[in-house]
């Protein structure tokens, strides 16, 4: 409300108190949005580790890294990766990564589709020909988008102690995928290919003989030379029973009062379905790497960020990620995501593509889910949130 009046022949204007609140605040609030200062580095980590620190409450350990265009900017662990023993845990503790296996291993496709050695339009059978004939119309493409038809465990493995197929591949070591797959080979696939998507990790221990055949040498040793050499991911490489020692950290279940000790498994036999094992710097290496460019051109990296769709279904994934997109200061952001757990263990790759950063976190039981923790951690460090 505005008011003139004289007084003493000066003309005075008054200013409703309500309305100088509004401008004062409107003021302030221009201030804030104008003159807010970027933070440092120390600041970014300070909020990091808060984060970070919240979510390590619910495990015996827990590590996180980030890497930003292929070098290693805040990695950090806490907690115990021995609890009997009281060993720490630090940032070159290996735990198992479970799924994640699979977005490495589509990575490994688009590596070797690059150099001409496999075609993931073209049927498994033209790499792995003595398959059964009802693989006929399987594409590696289906392998790498969950919609190829072939089945997952009969049990995931949901109980303790896991029963059925899961915790049976547990207990023998695999040298190559050709190991595990009589188990379901011979079994009808559960659709027709390319029309649903059925998450398998099974499909991708058979991803994983067609790139082993593809490339003529051992599945083991493409990913060694192909992806963790020139990632840097030293201290990465197929699960064995040794958790436990030095390096390794050993696995947990949550109990009623505290955590228990599980026996010594080998997830080795599941291959780029879940066989690897790993440091959180090891994966945000190859997620930073990847993103850089540093593995594949930017040709194959818009192929691994495209979503593979069903014909039937109103779902998607990229190789072996989830894909999807953010926008910021007018710029469409590629994020890719992937997470693995099972008994043990829980892992969490996030890649903001653009960016060139990855956040991975990696703990010794099946604790909290870590997505909105890493998320949260990627876009302090790359200024997005």
């Amino acid at each position: 409300m505005l008011q003139y009046f004289n007084k003493n022949n000066v003309t005075v204007l008054s200013v409703s108190f309500s309305l100088l609140i509004i401008l004062s605040v409107v003021a302030l609030l221009k201030i804030a949005v104008f003159e807010r200062k970027p933070r440092n580095f120390s600041e970014k980590v300070s909020e990091a580790r808060s984060i970070f620190q919240k979510l390590a409450s619910g495990y015996p350990s827990l590590s996180v890294a980030v890497v930003e265009n292929g070098k290693t900017i805040w990695r950090e662990a806490q907690g115990f990766a021995d609890i009997e023993e009281r060993r720490q845990a630090t940032p070159d503790t290996i735990y198992p990564i479970y799924s994640i296996s699979k977005g490495f291993s589509g990575i490994l496709a688009a590596v070797m589709q690059a150099q001409g050695k496999l075609d993931i339009e073209k049927s498994v059978r033209v790499y792995l020909p003595d398959l059964p004939n009802h693989y006929q119309d399987v594409t590696v493409k289906h392998l790498l988008g969950h919609t190829g038809g072939v089945r997952h465990y009969r049990d995931a493995g949901k109980n303790y102690p896991p029963d059925g197929e899961w915790m049976d591949i547990a207990n023998r070591h695999c040298e190559n995928p050709n190991d595990i797959l009589p188990l379901f080979i011979d079994d009808e696939l559960v659709s027709t290919p390319g029309d649903y998507k059925n998450y398998s990790t099974f499909g991708y221990v058979l991803l994983s003989a067609a790139l082993e055949a593809a490339g003529d040498k051992k599945y083991t040793e493409l990913m060694q030379t192909l992806i963790f050499e020139k990632a840097g991911a030293n201290r990465m490489y197929l699960d064995q029973a040794n958790h436990g020692t030095e390096e390794r950290a050993s696995l947990y279940r949550i109990g009623e009062r505290d955590y228990q000790a599980i026996p010594p498994i080998d997830n080795s036999c599941r291959f780029g379905g879940g066989g690897f094992v790993a440091t959180a710097t090891d994966l945000a290496l190859i997620g930073s790497v990847y993103a850089a460019g540093g593995l594949v051109d930017e040709n194959q990296m818009r192929r691994v960020a495209t979503p593979i769709i069903p014909r039937k279904e109103n779902s998607s994934t990229g190789y072996g990620f989830s894909v999807s997109k953010m926008e910021s200061a007018g710029q469409k952001i590629n994020i890719l995501t992937n997470g693995g757990s099972a008994l043990g263990a829980r892992a969490y790759l996030y890649i903001i593509e653009n960016k060139r950063i990855a956040v991975a976190l990696t703990g010794n039981v099946k604790g909290a889910e870590m997505d909105e923790q890493a998320e949260k951690i990627a876009k302090i460090f790359a200024d997005l949130d």
